[in-house]
């Protein structure tokens, strides 16, 4: 199942970056857990497919619809998938353009993604997913 989770992952991404939130959001269970990057400091989450929708329409909004996340590596960790990411973007209100690297940790079952996990690096996300093995 691991291959298909690696694929599950790179297609909620890839649909993302073309603006179809629906089919991302589809990817995802209905009770999915999403830890934001930057959320992480307050401790944040988002919970669930419509709270999902809502953020990543928000965060478009936010870089006016140009949001691109590219994928640098997915790695498989059987029920959990590794991604190191690039977020690119200008700022619709500063025109600032916003470029940051870091890792997420997905974690699967039944072919949907049940919770999203930010780590500031390829190691930290590798480590917590050896840790949950």
């Amino acid at each position: 199942m691991s291959k298909e989770n690696v694929a599950r992952v790179r297609e909620a991404y890839a649909a993302f970056n073309r603006g179809d939130v629906e089919a991302a959001v589809a990817v995802f269970d209905e009770e999915a857990e999403w830890y934001p990057y930057l959320g992480a400091l307050e401790g944040s989450v988002y919970r669930g497919r419509e709270a999902l929708r809502q953020m990543w329409t928000e965060l478009n909004e936010n870089f006016s619809g140009n949001l691109q996340i590219e994928v640098k590596e997915l790695i498989d960790c059987g029920e959990r998938v590794v991604a190191v990411i690039e977020a690119r973007a200008v700022g619709t209100a500063s025109g600032a353009e916003v470029r940051q690297t870091w890792a997420q940790l997905a974690a699967l079952r039944n072919a949907l993604v049940i919770r999203v996990e930010p780590y500031p690096d390829k190691t930290a996300a590798l480590e917590a997913a050896a840790a949950t093995r």
